[in-house]
């Protein structure tokens, strides 16, 4: 399958996950009372989309450097970005993703494969495809933000199922290891907030086959709490 091609079919199981997502939650798990602390369903779907448009604008002016957010500054960015779309309905804001998924789907068929495959640079040096950083936005981004609202509602094996079929269809993009030790490392967490843990650990174990450098990180990721306890967590992440 062409990048194009995987591209177009990661973006139509994204918004089939919202949709599905959306058929399950309670109605006031959509759009009912939330916080900063505590989205609805329409809070998580208006952040993706936010951080979609940039995506947007990186793939029409292609050679754009890409500045690095810290940990504090995104939290201030995001932050915003919930105060400006705290109050759009559920409706409004499936309507917002589905038309900046339309956009973007549109821009890549416009687009050669060499141009996707553009290496782009970051503002720390580091050089991507072009493709990464808007694919993890419309696959993986996604996936975790409803998965957390799932969760919060009793919907465990949904919130898994969802980013099994996400992840299935991210993967494909790319055999780079760095890419599926993303795409692997997500379905652990999903499989270890959802009381999997057998499938955590293997999905582990190809994470850090594929990228090594994960295990410190995953020794103290809060989305894989409930590993700790156990003995083979702690001798493969080394926590």
């Amino acid at each position: 399958m062409s990048r194009k091609a995987a591209l177009a079919a990661l973006a139509d199981e994204m918004i089939t996950s919202v949709n599905r997502a959306g058929n399950e939650l309670p109605v006031a798990a959509l759009d009912g009372p939330g916080s900063w602390e505590v989205w609805n369903c329409a809070d998580a779907v208006s952040h993706c989309s936010a951080w979609l448009e940039q995506d947007l604008d990186r793939l029409k002016s292609p050679g754009q450097v890409i500045p690095i957010i810290e940990s504090d500054e995104l939290e201030q960015t995001n932050r915003k970005i919930y105060e400006k779309y705290q109050k759009l309905p559920w409706v409004k804001a499936k309507e917002m993703l589905v038309q900046i998924t339309a956009d973007i789907s549109r821009e890549v068929k416009s687009m050669t494969e060499a141009e996707l495959d553009q290496t782009g640079s970051y503002s720390d040096g580091r050089t991507r495809p072009l493709w990464w950083g808007m694919a993890g936005h419309l696959g993986l981004h996604v996936a975790w933000h409803l998965g957390i609202v799932l969760r919060r509602h009793d919907l465990e094996e949904l919130s898994v199922s969802i980013t099994e079929d996400v992840v299935a269809r991210s993967a494909a993009l790319s055999d780079n290891p760095m890419w599926l030790a993303a795409n692997h490392y997500d379905l652990a967490a999903a499989y270890a907030q959802t009381e999997h843990p057998e499938e955590a650990m293997q999905e582990l174990e190809e994470s850090f086959r594929h990228n090594p450098g994960l295990r410190e990180f995953a020794s103290e990721d809060d989305d894989l709490q409930n590993l700790r306890y156990r003995d083979d967590f702690r001798e493969l992440a080394g926590g």
